[in-house]
């Protein structure tokens, strides 16, 4: 798996795991609708600032070191991939 991947990933189950939603219905559901809403972000910055931001979850509590990585991600040649 590349390294852009594994950062976006970490930081997308972070922010699942920091999420504030109460939810009637599924909670998987719910957040499988706003993955997909935050994927059509014109990149992967955009995409995690509005998933953050949709499942009130906040990217400070993900922790430094997968931030780090994510960020160094999203500069990376096959993030916009």
């Amino acid at each position: 798996m590349s390294e852009t991947l594994q950062a976006t990933l970490d930081v997308v189950r972070a922010l699942k795991s920091s999420s504030g939603i109460k939810v009637g219905r599924s909670f998987e559901g719910f957040f499988s609708d706003r993955l997909v809403q935050a994927v059509s972000q014109p990149n992967l910055v955009s995409a995690i600032e509005r998933l953050a931001k949709s499942l009130d979850a906040s990217v400070e509590y993900v922790g430094g070191k997968r931030v780090a990585a994510f960020a160094q991600a999203a500069a990376a040649e096959d993030a916009p991939a």
